[in-house]
């Protein structure tokens, strides 16, 4: 029970929390692959692989950045945001994101773990 109210603490102490009115976020840097030790080989194929998936349907579309020691050296933006194919897709798209309980959980059984009420060997039963 003490581990929720930890997790239900720390979520709480997360959202109440501000920057300070005068301080910007600092922007990421643009920066060529060689720069951050990087072939540009590599993230030339990315482009073509997302648009094979959106072209065969897979998925709508992608928003995709690389960065490397805090430089932005690929992004690109392919497919698709809504299902008539009307609006492309754009950095500044809003993406919903899912799944955020696989975080909480994880943590919640590291902990568990070094209180040595669980270990990675158990079965998920337990």
């Amino acid at each position: 029970m003490k581990l929720h109210y930890n997790i239900i603490l720390a979520l709480f102490a997360m959202s109440c929390t501000s920057e300070p009115e005068n301080t910007k976020p600092e922007k990421y840097k643009f920066a060529s692959p060689a720069e951050v030790g990087m072939y540009a080989d590599s993230l030339a194929n990315i482009e073509s692989m997302v648009l094979e998936f959106v072209d065969g349907k897979k998925y709508p579309g992608a928003v995709t950045l690389v960065a490397k020691d805090g430089k932005i050296i690929y992004e690109s933006e392919v497919g698709w945001s809504d299902s008539s194919r009307t609006e492309a897709y754009r950095k500044e798209h809003l993406f919903r994101m899912a799944s955020m309980t696989k975080p909480l959980v994880s943590v919640a059984a590291m902990q568990l773990i070094e209180n040595e009420k669980m270990s990675l060997d158990d079965p998920v039963g337990k």
